[in-house]
């Protein structure tokens, strides 16, 4: 798997990450997607929220509690989000140094996707800025 030996974050739902790794358990696939070389794993669980994990921590992210319409577009507004959080920091070595910073980033991400699955079409139901904040 080239692609996740070189990526520093990759983000899977569920089934991917467990069809990749060959695992049912998500930690168990989160280990083995780590021994491939990935720094940060991000994995989607829908309403559950996120599975974000480290080689060293692993935590289930709580999603905002939304009714949702279509669930389009909703993965991407996720990583969307996250890596624009991502590019907005002076250096980057701190996602993998502070957790806190990391979970809070996935926080805002998971906000985005529940508010995106409130309205109908993945362009026209992206939040705003102020929509996140």
């Amino acid at each position: 798997m080239p692609f996740v030996k070189e990526s520093h974050l990759c983000k899977f739902s569920s089934e991917e990450a467990q069809l990749i790794s060959g695992k049912e358990n998500l930690e168990e696939a989160c280990n083995v997607l780590h021994q491939l070389g990935t720094k940060i794993i991000a994995v989607t669980l829908g309403s559950k929220g996120t599975l974000l994990s480290t080689e060293s921590t692993k935590k289930i992210i709580p999603s905002l509690k939304v009714s949702p319409l279509d669930t389009t577009g909703a993965g991407d507004a996720f990583i969307g989000c996250l890596l624009y959080q991502i590019s907005k920091l002076p250096n980057i070595d701190i996602i993998f140094k502070e957790w806190v910073i990391l979970e809070n980033m996935v926080i805002m991400a998971n906000k985005a996707g529940a508010i995106t699955t409130t309205n109908y079409g993945a362009i026209e139901s992206l939040p705003t800025i102020g929509q996140l904040i």
